[in-house]
Parts: C-alpha cells; sequence; structure tokens
C-alpha cells in the first residue's frame, strides 16, 4: 500500500474511487485488485475511505505510459 504524504493534503484535489476507475476506463473491482496488488497511484486514507489527489494519478499514468514504451 502507497500513501501520499499528509502535508500535501491542502492544496490537494481528490477523487474518490468510483471517480477514478471512470478516469482509467477500468471498473470499480479491477481498481480495488490493483490497489490490492500495490500497484495503483499512491491514495491518501481518510477513515476508511481512500482518496486519489490528481496530479498524483497523472503521475502515475505517466510512469505507467513511459514503462510500456520501452518494454515495446
Amino acid at each position: 500500500m502507497t500513501q501520499a504524504p499528509l502535508g500535501t493534503l491542502m492544496d490537494a484535489r481528490l477523487i474518490d474511487a468510483r471517480a477514478l476507475s471512470m478516469i482509467l476506463d477500468i471498473s470499480p473491482r479491477t481498481l480495488e485488485t490493483i490497489v490490492a496488488r500495490g500497484e495503483g497511484p499512491p491514495f491518501i486514507r481518510l477513515g476508511r475511505q481512500r482518496r486519489w489527489r490528481l496530479e498524483d494519478v497523472d503521475a502515475w499514468i505517466k510512469a505507467k505510459q513511459a514503462l510500456m514504451a520501452t518494454q515495446s
């Protein structure tokens, strides 16, 4: 499990799992699997809830794209 530093919460635009799954065009269940494997973007825990910073999601997507480009 990866978590973003707490000091970055003040200016963060946060999204929930449903919004993230829509952005990634995957089902919420697939997102849960990715998160359980520790392969998803870093998240912030608010009580029982997970939230993702849009900035972290964008960086994670770019990193995945770069990795795929080097593998092909």
